[in-house]
């Protein structure tokens, strides 16, 4: 068992399994040494998005967090100027797209902030994939995006659109270097090990959560679409595979 007692902040990627790593760690730590809570925030959804909800956390409650998860980009991990150990797990660029583009099909999903798509009763893969709105905050380059976001770049949420190119491809390398405890879906299981030994922490569940409903297949044009769309991301992608495949063998000498 690790006697680090430095809170964890879990970087959250939509998309990647990330709801069913939050339901493992919350049910090792009390509700009110997690950020978000019911207790202490009234919007938890306000809380678990918008950068300024970290900065305004009072001192008392810091002292008493162990565990911060919600959709932040990698810069709150500075953010909150508190030593921290971080995880975050990643996914396959065109595989994570087609599930958030799936996820937005239905009435509750983001497609509702769309003006074109709002009111659209079962609109197409593609139409959501090409939503003016939808497609850069969501679907571009969207893990690049969230670890080469910078404090120059003032995001109020991880939903800030910035433009993305090779340099912020280096930038987010260097800053996944940074994380303490990386994986990929496709490795789930040796991540979640890898995961239990660094932190100490239980076994995820067995089932998977929050799983897209939506079983349509995806044309082999979208997702070659997704993947033209999508070339720093694979890039970024296949760095972060080989991070783990070079931590995973470290660690198992």
């Amino acid at each position: 068992m690790t006697t680090d007692t430095r809170p964890i902040f879990f970087i959250h990627v939509m998309k990647t399994g990330g709801t069913t790593l939050q339901r493992m760690l919350r049910g090792s730590f009390a509700d009110d040494a997690i950020y978000p809570n019911a207790t202490d925030d009234d919007n938890r959804y306000f809380a678990h998005i918008f950068l300024d909800s970290l900065r305004a956390i009072p001192e008392e409650r810091r002292r008493r967090t162990q565990l911060y998860v919600g959709h932040f980009p990698f810069l709150a991990t500075e953010v909150l100027d508190l030593p921290l150990r971080t995880f975050t797990l990643l996914r396959d660029p065109v595989d994570r797209v087609i599930s958030h583009v799936k996820q937005n099909v239905g009435k509750h999903g983001w497609r509702n902030w769309s003006k074109t798509l709002a009111n659209v009763e079962n609109p197409s893969l593609e139409a959501v994939y090409e939503d003016e709105l939808l497609k850069p905050m969501l679907f571009l380059n969207h893990q690049v995006r969230m670890f080469s976001m910078t404090a120059a770049d003032n995001p109020k949420t991880f939903l800030d659109i910035t433009e993305v190119d090779e340099s912020r491809l280096e930038l987010a390398c260097r800053n996944l270097e940074k994380v303490d405890c990386l994986g990929v879906l496709e490795q789930f299981d040796e991540f979640v090990a890898e995961l239990t030994r660094q932190f100490g922490l239980p076994a995820a569940p067995k089932r998977r959560l929050n799983v897209t409903p939506d079983k349509r297949p995806a044309s082999q044009e979208l997702r070659e679409r997704i993947a033209h769309d999508n070339r720093l991301d694979t890039q970024f992608y296949n760095y972060a595979k080989e991070l783990c495949r070079k931590r995973y063998a470290q660690n198992t000498r």
